[in-house]
């Protein structure tokens, strides 16, 4: 296998990956800041909630591929 051509073969997922990291972390922001003006809470705050929610996505996810593997 010709390691170049397969690596060329890659750049589209490579810069979708981070086309779609950037925008994840603009929306984030945008959430937070937003969110955080109509509640008053502060953006540490909604971080943190986030953070809680992504965990209880992740270990969703985890499950839902066990199931499926099975």
């Amino acid at each position: 296998m010709d390691t170049e051509k397969f690596i060329e073969g890659l750049e589209p997922l490579f810069k979708m990956t981070v086309d779609s990291n950037l925008w994840v972390k603009t929306l984030s922001r945008h959430y937070i800041r937003t969110i955080s003006g109509l509640t008053g809470k502060t953006e540490e705050e909604i971080k943190k909630e986030m953070d809680e929610i992504l965990t209880k996505v992740k270990a969703e996810t985890e499950d839902a591929i066990k199931k499926h593997k099975a």
